[in-house]
């Protein structure tokens, strides 16, 4: 069974909030269920009692080896297999964003036309504020590991959808409905550097997990407020009230609001302090090999300077002997010692 809490915690959210929002609609009843771009079935970890179908891109063989007992469906979401009124609920997770614009009324269609009645849309919006953290995120991701953010590229690329239009879809499709702002972009933003910043450090997968589960343990219920970098759609093809629903987010938004920033600089110092060390010993031992090299180079050149006086004292030699050697006296020794020589022979 998955430790709920250790999930990462965007993940962990927006799941929760699916679970929030069938706690107080099912009102005890087991639902049938469809979740789209839901790979690998995260979803039936929070909604075990209910049945569940996933449906992605993705082949089934792709499945995890854990969740291969997932009802899971290979297909396309503008383009839904099933019958009308199929499910009882209809939800799709940060998906909408990934699906092409021009393809993104057709999705928006085929959930609504597969739900019985309820259909739950959780998507990052554009804004200004949004766009920009996305784009800092981006950026801190390239300079620290040299490669794209393939999840926030589809981001800039496709655009983010306009939440009045999706509304303004429901609306006109005569659905009742109730939005709530889900990812205190304030939060978002800090956690994801910090979340990448552990990432980066060597043998890091424990803290990271550590980390999302310290976000979710204590995050979660006052991460609803605005500005929000997602919006909760919850949609009634019935036109029921929502009240229970608007409620239960309402008690969750009146929850103490807690920064994420203050908390994750404090973080950001333990982290630098606890490689501290590890920096020091680098530097240290950098140091040590510095100073050997430049002994040795030192040695090195007092042994060039050696080699070279040496090599002077003997173009010295040689210099002086040339010059006895044509010196009178020396021509003329030679000469007696040369007739010695004879003489003796």
């Amino acid at each position: 069974m998955t430790d709920l809490l250790n999930l990462p915690f965007d993940m962990y959210q927006r799941y929760r909030d699916v679970a929030e929002i069938v706690s107080a609609l099912k009102d005890g009843q087991k639902l049938k269920i469809l979740d789209v771009g839901g790979f690998p079935g995260v979803i039936t970890d929070f909604l075990s009692h209910n049945n569940i179908t996933v449906l992605d891109v993705y082949n089934k063989s792709d499945l995890p080896k854990e969740r291969t007992s997932v009802n899971y469906v290979k297909g396309d979401g503008a383009k839904l297999s099933f019958d009308d009124n199929s499910f009882d609920l209809v939800c799709s997770l940060d998906t909408l964003e990934h699906v092409e614009a021009s393809k993104r009324d057709a999705f928006l269609s085929e959930l609504a036309r597969v739900s019985k009645n309820y259909v739950i849309l959780i998507a990052p919006y554009f804004s200004e504020n949004n766009r920009l953290a996305e784009e800092i995120t981006y950026q801190f991701f390239l300079s620290t590991f040299k490669s794209e953010f393939q999840i926030l590229k589809e981001h800039l690329d496709n655009g983010l959808p306009q939440l009045n239009e999706v509304v303004s879809y429901f609306s006109d499709s005569g659905f009742s409905k109730i939005t709530i702002p889900s990812g205190y972009l304030y939060n978002w933003l800090p956690m994801q550097v910090a979340k990448m910043y552990v990432q980066s450090l060597n043998d890091s997968e424990k803290l990271h997990q550590l980390l999302d589960r310290f976000y979710n343990q204590n995050y979660y219920e006052s991460d609803h407020r605005n500005p929000s970098y997602r919006t909760v759609i919850v949609a009634s093809k019935k036109k029921d009230p929502l009240d229970a629903v608007q409620k239960k987010f309402d008690n969750l938004s009146s929850a103490e609001n807690k920064n994420f920033f203050n908390d994750f600089s404090m973080l950001l110092s333990l982290l630098n302090l606890k490689h501290q060390e590890k920096m020091e010993a680098m530097v240290g031992e950098l140091e040590r090999v510095h100073i050997m090299l430049k002994e040795k180079d030192v040695h090195i050149t007092n042994l060039e300077a050696i080699i070279r006086d040496k090599e002077q004292h003997i173009r010295n030699l040689e210099e002086w002997m040339a010059k006895i050697q044509n010196a009178t006296p020396y021509k003329v020794y030679s000469k007696v010692k040369g007739m010695g020589r004879k003489n003796n022979g």
